[in-house]
């Protein structure tokens, strides 16, 4: 429960991005923001990982690997990611209270 979601298309994006947002949303990406600072991609990941209690190993093990080759990684799995998962799943009930749109 320390991580907050929002749509990039969503009022909160919009309302946090600012100036910013319409050259944000242009990047069809993972963003993570820390209150202070939007990181993007693997970085944004990365982020994230260390913020979750018990996976911030995972956080550590993606961060040794190169940024280029990480973030390669990270597009070709974007990039695919309609033919790898096949639908968008539901949000349970008792997570609902953790997306902010």
């Amino acid at each position: 429960e320390v991580l907050r979601y929002a749509p990039l298309e969503g009022e909160t994006a919009k309302e946090k991005m600012g100036d910013e947002y319409d050259e944000i949303i242009k990047r069809d990406t993972v963003v993570y923001y820390d209150g202070d600072t939007f990181y993007f991609e693997t970085k944004a990941l990365i982020k994230a990982l260390w913020a979750i209690e018990g996976y911030d190993w995972l956080g550590w093990l993606i961060w040794i690997v190169p940024y280029f080759i990480r973030d390669a990684i990270y597009r070709i799995i974007a990039n695919n990611r309609k033919k790898i998962f096949d639908t968008c799943p539901m949000i349970p009930k008792e997570q609902r209270h953790l997306f902010l749109d």
